[in-house]
């Protein structure tokens, strides 16, 4: 999920797709302060109570404007 503007629009769709088990790459804008968790929180929104939810990863890609970050997020989602 690769469109860091629009990406959380997505995640109800990724969810009803993602079958047993699978991994979810999500990109976000986020300022510094606090760069993965509005993007953990809304997969978390999407996916629980179906699935466990586990944060495989965090990155930063990179700067995006002052003070905000282009990030990527690597979530392993396993139906319950």
């Amino acid at each position: 999920m690769n469109l860091p503007h629009t990406a959380n629009e997505f995640l109800d769709a990724a969810v009803r797709l993602a079958g047993d088990e699978c991994v979810l790459h999500y990109y976000d804008i986020q300022h510094e302060s606090e760069r993965y968790a509005p993007g953990e929180a809304a997969i978390r929104a999407a996916a629980e109570p179906a699935y466990d939810v586990t944060v495989e990863t965090r990155h930063t890609v990179r700067s995006y404007a002052p003070h905000e970050y282009n990030v990527c997020l690597d979530v392993g989602l396993t139906r319950r």
